[in-house]
């Protein structure tokens, strides 16, 4: 995963990167879920579950950030 690979560098600049595109890819995710939904791939309540765990992971993914001051 890309957040281990920055965790590895040690550069905070490239692990700030690293995090926000775990962030952004969050929103992708919960992009395709909907699409998945509106085109009847998967039920509804499995979109509103799987998007709440995304938004936590997102929430987790700011915290941290927040938290090495990036």
């Amino acid at each position: 995963m890309k957040i281990a690979e920055g965790c590895e560098e040690d550069l905070d600049r490239e692990y700030a990167s690293c995090l926000q595109h775990a962030r952004g890819m969050g929103m992708d995710v919960e992009d395709e879920l909907l699409l998945a939904r509106d085109l009847q791939f998967i039920k509804d309540d499995t979109q509103e579950r799987s998007q709440a765990h995304i938004v936590a992971v997102r929430k987790m993914l700011s915290g941290l950030m927040r938290s090495i001051a990036l």
